[in-house]
Formats: structure tokens, C-alpha cells, sequence
């Protein structure tokens, strides 16, 4: 819910191994992609996170779906991935979420 006069904004949420967990803002009339949030917005932690298991995580946006999730996989550790990354449209409400290296547990 809006205040009067606010602009409503929509948001991806970073979570896990980045150096500080977020809600952030889709930029007005672009696009947010992976690889953004990845190196710009959340700036992952590549002492403790594990590159191999970054994960999208996206709901169904129909109700008669609820619970219903889709995830994409990205291993960061192949180089090719970053291209992948750069392609990805981050869409509102995505869960960007980085797993921990297994030494950190």
C-alpha cells in the first residue's frame, strides 16, 4: 500500500551469501538483469558464498498456482554463465538467493 503522492515500486529481493541481503528497486522503465544484481546491486561475497549455486527463484503469479515456484540454477563458476547472467530479466517479486560455501557452515 502507497502513501498519497508515492510512486508505487516494484522490487527483487537478495538473500544469502551477498555482502548485505536487500530489497531492491526495479529501475523505471528498465530492466534489471542477473548479472546486475549480482555485481551491481548486491555485490555477492565470494569469500563465503558458493558460486556454483546461485538461484532465481520466481512464484506463479496465479492464484490457483499458490506455493508454485520456479528455480533456475546458475554455477558462476563457469565463465560462460556470466553471459547467461547478463540475459536474465529479473522480473518483481524474484528472490535472488546465493548458498553459502559448504567450509562457511
Amino acid at each position: 500500500m502507497c502513501q498519497q503522492g508515492a510512486e508505487q515500486r516494484d522490487y527483487v529481493y537478495l538473500g544469502g551469501e551477498f555482502r548485505k541481503n536487500a530489497r531492491v528497486p526495479l529501475p523505471y522503465g528498465q530492466h534489471l538483469s542477473l548479472a546486475g544484481a549480482l555485481f551491481g546491486e548486491g555485490v555477492y561475497s565470494t569469500r563465503t558464498a558458493d558460486a556454483s549455486q546461485i538461484y532465481v527463484l520466481r512464484a506463479s503469479r496465479k492464484p490457483e498456482e499458490f506455493g508454485a515456484v520456479t528455480a533456475w540454477h546458475l554455477d558462476a563458476r563457469n565463465p560462460s554463465a556470466s553471459s547467461i547472467a547478463a540475459r536474465m530479466e529479473l522480473r518483481a517479486h524474484d528472490i535472488v538467493f546465493i548458498q553459502e560455501q559448504p567450509i562457511t557452515t
